[in-house]
């Protein structure tokens, strides 16, 4: 009898696990976005804004968190002494936000890793590239157009170079400026 009893409310509880979650614990929002706008390049002889973009794909796991992917690209830049660019970059973001509802605005930091692959060419030289990864961040605002239509403005960082002593070419530091669009599922 005591077996019975046992698997009766182990039976019963299973059964209302389901009912017993929160809607916190089920918040899951998809989204597909991207950025355009001006890149800061700099590849240590000198800076030029260049234009760039990415793509992104995301999804807010919680109401105040989302969690993004991004790949994206800048043209390319030069100086007196060289040419240089991002050939891509691909970045993974923790996205902390807050809402203000009566508003429609979302304001957000990003702060994640990123792996930047550049070029430089020296006049008269060979092109040198590197593949560095490193920490990225970035903060920005977002406006609701409507329910799944987001628009926005963002500054990010993208430090594609590699600081060692050991490294002839350290890579180039990038940073971008840029509008954003992300449409929620």
């Amino acid at each position: 009898m005591d077996k019975f009893l046992k698997s009766t409310l182990l039976f019963i509880s299973l059964l209302l696990l389901p009912g017993m979650a929160t809607a916190e614990d089920l918040y899951f929002k998809p989204y597909l976005g991207g950025g355009l706008g001006g890149f800061l390049l700099s590849n240590g002889a000198g800076d030029n804004w260049v234009f760039g973009g990415y793509g992104s794909v995301g999804a807010e796991v919680l109401p105040i968190l989302a969690f993004e992917g991004r790949v994206g690209s800048a043209a390319n830049a030069s100086n007196a002494t060289s040419t240089f660019g991002i050939d891509y970059f691909i970045a993974g973001y923790a996205k902390p936000q807050y809402k203000i509802e009566g508003m429609k605005i979302n304001i957000y930091g990003l702060f994640g890793v990123s792996s930047v692959s550049s070029w430089s060419k020296p006049t008269g030289g060979l092109t040198v590239t590197r593949t560095v990864q490193s920490f990225s961040y970035g903060a920005g605002v977002e406006f609701y157009a409507t329910d799944n239509i987001i628009l926005g403005v963002e500054g990010m960082v993208l430090d594609g170079q590699d600081k060692s002593a050991l490294a002839t070419y350290h890579g180039n530091y990038a940073a971008g400026a840029v509008g954003t669009i992300r449409i929620s599922f």
